[in-house]
């Protein structure tokens, strides 16, 4: 009697982590989505529609959050990136100058002063 207790449990516990499996994973894959849907919609809302090959230019904006340097977008709202490089380690005129705003024109310009100044 008590081995079909043992069984029952256990047959209990097995079909309890399967749902809890599939609920955890249908979270995951809505706020995945819904983090992918909000990536394109920042991407739309920086693209601009043109004749030809041109494109509207890229622009970065580089601010001190919480003493590290963090990269917005042009709007100055939306992070497009948080880094680990501490506002005090830089020189004193880049640090004045992130302190006070900085943008960056272009994704090259933006990952070569974040590789130049990355430790």
């Amino acid at each position: 009697m008590k081995k079909i207790y043992s069984i029952s449990f256990f047959v209990a516990m097995a079909v309890f982590a399967v749902v809890l499996s599939l609920a955890y994973h249908s979270g995951y894959k809505k706020i995945h989505s819904e983090a992918e849907a909000q990536k394109r919609k920042v991407h739309e809302e920086n693209s601009m529609p043109t004749e030809g090959n041109a494109s509207k230019a890229e622009l970065y904006y580089l601010k001190d959050l919480n003493g590290f340097v963090t990269v917005y977008l042009n709007d100055k709202k939306t992070v497009y990136e948080y880094t680990t490089i501490r506002v005090d380690n830089l020189p004193e005129d880049v640090a004045l100058q992130i302190s006070s705003g900085m943008f960056i024109e272009t994704a090259e310009s933006l990952y070569s002063f974040l590789e130049g100044y990355s430790s």
